[in-house]
């Protein structure tokens, strides 16, 4: 037969897509150190530098919690560290040794007196096919990795998450135990300085501040948080670094939009992200399933799970209602078992909202109001109706939720539903166990964030409802992977239909809406 220059070629895809994983995910295991003594020190242009390097701390941690109060009482996010500049390269620090059982590591250890917990920010961050790298504090307690080549950063800024203490040790371990020929590239650029807000106390702990009021209720408790652990486990605690040379805490919800591809759209608070830009928005870390172990205890998961990066598409500024929507720079694990929760824009005042966030970047809490949302607007606001206001918060049978600083850019659910209809602006400030009935909150009206600026570039609608359907309202949606299908197609000769068997085909990994892919480099075979 002779070969033909056009043919047919038509595929019932089974499956919705497949998208490359880059995340701030782990491969799990242990730094062989921990196992392996040293035998010697390797042949490394490197050997001859630090390997423990301690940063000198000029600032002083009273001063910058007092100062962070002022702010978050001008409605700021709230601060939790101070990040120190650094330029720490494998070719500047650390040391290469050779361990016993033969793998060769590079291991530098950085210490800054007296931080509740250190969290690195990376200027180049790249892991060759092989190589493996952890991160561990002091005790060997808490362990970060292995990070692999599926981690690289794709020539973006990277941060791994908050290691406890004042001390960590970051180990490189070469894929062959000698030298690789392609290297890795670790280059840190700031070591963030962890002083408030990160670890949790009890109110009657002596001399130390609670990371939240012991009345506040956790989102495994029952029986408040029985219906909400789907859209719980779209709610993250965020940690970004600003401009200014901090690192805060934010929350913030993943959101489903009407094309149903799990785009990872994580919506958030101007004022989370207002000191940001490009660079980095791409080294802010999300901690996903952030939840204590049961009703009565505060203490954060042993085990974290977190994804690093993201990109502002609509940030709605100051003056309107403080929304501000994301697109991660990666998927999120199907491991984590994220949810996309769903959202209602038709601006309909409901009775009944519920609120998930993590106050204060503590573990994910759960606040109640049965009442019905009043229209409102931020102080300074340009135009009026821009926020919901929950009047006041409901006592449930485990204790007095409401929300603080850190839950800024939580959302909204109404309870009927369980959608969102906002994000978490502010509100009035009280000695909340005590004066419980006189709080109040305003979020950020989803409505308005849909499209009421008028600027259309600032219309969440445009990535929510991207083939412009119209729905004004959208369920939440569980993450499904694609797996391994079984694809079963045919191709024939586009002049005369004829079926060609044995045709070669090149996959462009192309899929239109309706899940029908479609192929380049077809040939017939001669």
């Amino acid at each position: 037969m002779k070969t033909r220059t056009k043919f047919f070629l038509v595929v019932i895809a089974l499956s919705v897509c497949c998208i490359p994983l880059f995340a701030q995910i782990s491969e799990g295991g242990l730094p062989p150190s921990f196992q392996y003594e040293k035998k010697g020190s390797s042949l490394r242009a490197s050997d001859s530098n630090e390997a423990h390097i301690i940063l000198p701390i000029n600032f002083d941690v009273k001063q910058l919690i007092a100062e962070d109060k002022e702010a978050e009482a001008a409605g700021e996010s709230i601060n939790c560290a101070k990040i120190i500049p650094v330029d720490l390269t494998m070719e500047n620090s650390g040391v290469w040794s050779t361990l016993s059982n033969g793998q060769e590591v590079w291991q530098l250890t950085i210490e800054a007196p007296k931080a509740i917990a250190l969290l690195l920010y990376y200027r180049d961050f790249y892991i060759p096919q092989g190589g493996k790298l952890f991160i561990y504090n002091k005790e060997k307690t808490q362990v970060l990795g292995a990070y692999n080549h599926t981690t690289n950063a794709a020539g973006r800024g990277f941060a791994t998450e908050f290691v406890a203490g004042d001390l960590l040790t970051l180990e490189y371990v070469s894929p062959t135990g000698e030298a690789s020929v392609d290297l890795p590239r670790i280059r840190i650029e700031g070591v963030s300085y962890g002083y408030n807000h990160l670890n949790v106390y009890t109110r009657e702990k002596e001399g130390e501040e609670a990371a939240t009021y012991p009345c506040y209720v956790n989102i495994v408790c029952s029986p408040e948080g029985d219906d909400w652990q789907n859209e719980a486990a779209g709610v993250v605690r965020i940690i970004f670094r600003k401009m200014t040379g901090t690192s805060s805490l934010c929350s913030g919800s993943m959101i489903n939009n009407t094309k149903g591809d799990f785009a990872p759209y994580m919506l958030t608070a101007f004022h989370c992200v207002r000191e940001t830009d490009a660079s980095t928005l791409d080294q802010a870390v999300f901690y996903y399933n952030y939840n204590s172990a049961s009703c009565s205890s505060n203490t954060a998961p042993a085990t974290t799970q977190t994804v690093a990066g993201a990109q502002a598409k609509v940030e709605t500024g100051d003056g309107y209602s403080d929304g501000a929507l994301l697109l991660l720079n990666s998927n999120v694990p199907e491991s984590y078992n994220p949810y996309f929760n769903g959202w209602d824009v038709t601006g309909t005042v409901v009775t009944g909202t519920m609120g998930i966030h993590h106050p204060a970047g503590d573990v994910k809490k759960i606040s109640y109001s049965e009442f019905a949302v009043t229209h409102t607007k931020w102080t300074g606001d340009l135009v009026d109706g821009t926020h919901w206001r929950v009047p006041k918060y409901t006592e449930t049978p485990n204790g007095k939720s409401i929300v603080e600083g850190g839950s800024s850019g939580s959302p909204l659910f109404s309870v009927g539903e369980h959608l969102i209809i906002g994000t978490l602006h502010g509100g009035h400030t009280v000695e909340v166990c005590e004066n419980f009935e006189l709080r109040y909150s305003s979020y950020g009206k989803l409505w308005f964030d849909w499209d009421q600026m008028t600027n259309p570039d600032l219309h969440m609608k445009t990535y929510l409802d991207p083939e412009s359907t119209g729905a004004l309202k959208l369920p939440g949606s569980a993450y499904t992977s694609t797996g391994t299908y079984t694809v079963t197609f045919s191709v024939t000769d586009g002049a005369d239909g004829t079926p060609i068997t044995n045709a070669r085909i090149t996959f462009n990994d192309v899929t239109n809406a309706a899940g029908n892919y479609t192929f380049t480099g077809v040939t017939a075979p001669r």
